[in-house]
Order: C-alpha cells, then sequence, then structure tokens
C-alpha cells in the first residue's frame, strides 16, 4: 500500500462534511473546529478578539486552522480521485506508445518512429512521478543492498550493452583494461561475464510506475 491509498483511507474513515471553526473568545481563543454538527478538533491559542480588530498578523495556530479546514476529507478525495484519473489516462496512452513501438520494432510501416514513441514514453513517465508514488520507492523497502530488479527479458538497451563490454582496443580506446591480456582463459572468461553483467544491469530500465503493466 503506498501513501496516497493510505490518505484515501484515512479520509474515508474521518468525519465527512464542510469543515469550518468558530468560539473566538473576547481574550484568547480557543477554536472549535466542526461540520457543523460535530466537533472535530479543538486548536488552542489561535487568536485573539483584540488581535483581529487590531489588524495583527494571526497567530500561526489561527492560520492552521484555517488549513485543517480546507483540507477536508471531501477535498482530500476529489484530489484523489482527479490523480487516479490522470493516471489511468496517461496509463493507457503509454500502452498506446508502446504497442506502436513493437509495431515499429517488427518491421512494420506506418505509425510512430521507435524514437519518437520512446520519447514519448519517458515523458509520460516523467509526468506520472509527479502523480503516484513511484514503485521505485517500495522497491528500496523491500529488496535488499546489493540487489536490484530487472525484466526477464532484457530489453534492447541491455542487450546493446552487454555485447558492447566485451574488451576490445578499437571499441574501448583509452579505456581497454590493460590487466585482461595478462589473464588466463578462464579468468577472461570470468572477466567478460561479469562486465558484461554490470554492463546490463547499469542499462536496465527503472521499475515502472504503479499500475503499468
Amino acid at each position: 500500500m503506498n501513501d496516497l491509498q493510505e490518505l484515501k483511507r484515512l479520509a474515508e474513515a474521518a468525519t465527512p462534511g464542510e469543515w469550518k471553526f468558530t468560539g473566538i473568545s473576547v481574550d484568547r481563543t480557543n477554536l472549535s473546529i466542526t461540520n457543523e454538527r460535530y466537533v472535530i478538533c479543538t486548536v488552542h491559542n489561535a487568536v485573539s478578539l483584540r488581535d483581529v480588530m487590531l489588524g495583527n498578523h494571526p497567530a500561526q495556530q489561527y492560520v492552521n486552522a484555517n488549513f485543517i479546514c480546507a483540507a477536508n476529507p471531501q477535498t482530500v478525495l476529489e484530489l484523489i480521485a482527479r490523480m487516479e484519473r490522470q493516471t489511468a489516462a496517461l496509463t493507457d496512452l503509454r500502452k498506446w506508445f508502446e504497442y506502436e513501438r513493437n509495431i515499429k520494432s517488427k518491421g512494420c510501416g506506418g505509425g510512430w518512429d521507435m524514437l519518437r514513441c520512446d520519447e514519448q514514453i519517458a515523458v509520460i513517465d516523467a509526468a506520472m512521478i509527479g502523480i503516484i508514488v513511484q514503485e521505485d520507492q517500495a522497491e528500496s523497502e523491500k529488496v535488499p543492498d546489493g540487489w536490484k530488479l530487472v525484466p526477464i527479458e532484457p530489453t534492447e538497451d541491455m542487450v546493446i550493452a552487454g555485447f558492447e563490454s566485451v574488451p576490445d582496443r578499437c571499441f574501448d580506446g583509452d579505456k581497454y583494461p590493460e590487466e585482461y591480456d595478462a589473464m588466463s582463459g578462464c579468468q577472461q572468461a570470468e572477466f567478460r561475464a561479469k562486465r558484461c553483467y554490470a554492463s546490463m544491469l547499469e542499462a536496465a530500465p527503472k521499475v515502472p510506475p504503479q499500475g503499468l503493466k
């Protein structure tokens, strides 16, 4: 369960209705926040009537009381519903671009080219980061240090990173591992395997936001 789901659960369980505060006294006031039927909570020493009459800056507790009233359950649930609709729309749009990209990867004509599809998918993923809690946040809580979630089938970028990891003087240039030439055959095989594995892990995509399949 992510933070948004927990917030939704709390809002649904809270006292419904429009929240207002009342109870300003002649001296110091304790503002009672109500829904016109029940007292939600009480904010102590929020404001004095004298300060209000003189136009003085309201106490922080008074500002807090205003915010508590504004962030009532109905408002929170409406904001969450809007975010869920936006997430669903972006998810459908992302699936369409994935479909177009798959068509192009199989050499079929028409539609968007693969690069433009990848660009649009990246834009959608970036937008969704601001809407929902990313799966990689939950991943950090579940996956032990030194481990990483990767796709079952390697992506094209992972495959390219893997075969480009093989030591080659022409390709590596100054980054060529000089110690490789002095290794035995078994040591070279181990070196290539580890370098390929590390390169593919580095090229592996992040876990997509929740809701994407």
